[in-house]
């Protein structure tokens, strides 16, 4: 499926190209700088939205639940052939829900969670000449970023002469991640538009660094009181039996290779 979708956009990158093919076989013939479609020079700016087709098919996929939008782009050409490029992906969101349990259980109930993810993609990208059809270019990117996944839960007893007994537990995960993203790619101009749209292959790796959770407990019933940390590798609020560890380190490496649809914006300073 993914093979038929590919070769019918890069037929319709085609198409395009015949249709703008004044602008786009020689810069020198169109003394016009973006007004009239041209290709982007020296100091020019571009922004461009450039969501993956794993991006595409988690979002179309109803049992995975996305946040926050594709990678958004932001270009500088240092020079007509050299561009500059950072990238940004960010979300967050919390939860809280207060409240008292039903008759047959007594107490008082606090859950806080939240979860929040940044990632920045610096790069720079280096285009082929201009007398080419279509616009084709090769680069790098070196993302970085954080994950953070927070969850807390307070049980206070409301029995008289109970009233400070409690259950608390706090879930943490803090990751780093690091890698690389070598790419390649092509884009057609529309017509007499600033605008492009094209295609990315790129090839990357992402390392995951501090992925273990750390669950720190602690309760008293009476005159008994307890706490203890430990770590999982899943979080317990949502799996049963995890194995427990009185120190953990967790990280993880995934590479593979991806397709990117890319729509670009470009205007000067």
């Amino acid at each position: 499926m993914r093979t038929i979708i590919f070769a019918l956009f890069f037929l319709g990158l085609f198409g395009f190209s015949l249709t703008a093919n004044a602008q786009l076989s020689e810069r020198e013939d169109n003394p016009s700088v973006l007004k009239t479609g041209t290709r982007p020079v020296e100091g020019n700016f571009g922004l461009f939205v450039g969501p993956t087709f794993t991006e595409i098919s988690e979002m179309i996929d109803k049992d995975i639940n996305v946040r926050g939008l594709p990678l958004v782009n932001l270009k500088y050409y240092f020079t007509d052939n050299v561009e500059g490029r950072v990238g940004i992906q960010y979300y967050k969101t919390k939860t809280k829900i207060e409240g008292d349990l039903a008759e047959d259980q007594v107490g008082y109930v606090i859950d806080n969670m939240s979860r929040s993810f940044f990632r920045l993609h610096p790069g720079f990208a280096y285009h082929y000449s201009p007398r080419n059809i279509l616009d084709v270019y090769m680069g790098a990117e070196i993302p970085v970023g954080t994950e953070s996944h927070k969850v807390s839960q307070r049980t206070e007893s409301t029995m008289e002469g109970f009233t400070a007994d409690y259950m608390e537990q706090n879930v943490t995960k803090s990751t780093f991640v690091y890698g690389y993203n070598l790419f390649i790619g092509l884009q057609a101009f529309v017509a007499d538009l600033p605008f492009a749209i094209g295609l990315e292959y790129g090839i990357s790796g992402l390392f995951h660094s501090g992925l273990q959770y750390e669950v720190e407990y602690s309760e008293r019933n009476g005159d008994n009181s307890e706490s203890m940390t430990y770590y999982t590798t899943e979080n317990p609020f949502e799996y049963f039996n995890v194995t427990r560890y009185s120190d953990l380190k967790y990280n993880k490496f995934e590479g593979g290779a991806d397709l990117r649809i890319t729509l670009s914006y470009f205007f000067g300073n």
